[in-house]
């Protein structure tokens, strides 16, 4: 019991010790290094990497083996219709993934240029009239 209270005590210590700083300095400012390497330390870029890093690896790694994957599934599968059925899933789903990448990066760059080129002039537009 008396471990459990002094863990409480300085737990309530540190607490008061670290709001004493941050009334008195005011907030501290901090910045989050970038992990993985990106260009620029914000929030945005860092995801905008991760995200960029895994569509590759499914459109250059996994789509790739699907596509020997449901060749696979042809060459073995001896005339079974049910086999033939699995490797045409297999090819038409890994294409239906591939176009939705596809669209999904098409969609992102415009909106990305729209935000860029056309958002943000409107913006400063408005500001210098203010």
């Amino acid at each position: 019991m008396d471990y459990f209270l002094q863990k409480i005590i300085n737990f309530i210590f540190n607490i008061e010790l670290v709001m004493a700083q941050v009334v008195g300095e005011g907030l501290p400012s901090f910045a989050i290094n970038n992990p993985i390497g990106a260009i620029g330390n914000d929030i945005g870029t860092m995801l905008a990497t991760i995200l960029s890093f895994i569509i590759n690896i499914v459109f250059f790694i996994i789509a790739p083996a699907m596509y020997l994957w449901a060749g696979y599934q042809y060459l073995t599968s001896n005339g079974s219709p049910n086999k033939i059925a699995s490797a045409n899933k297999t090819l038409i789903w890994t294409t239906v993934g591939i176009v939705v990448i596809l669209i999904a990066r098409g969609i992102a760059s415009i909106i990305q240029d729209f935000l860029i080129n056309h958002l943000l002039t409107y913006f400063d537009v408005l500001m210098f009239y203010m």
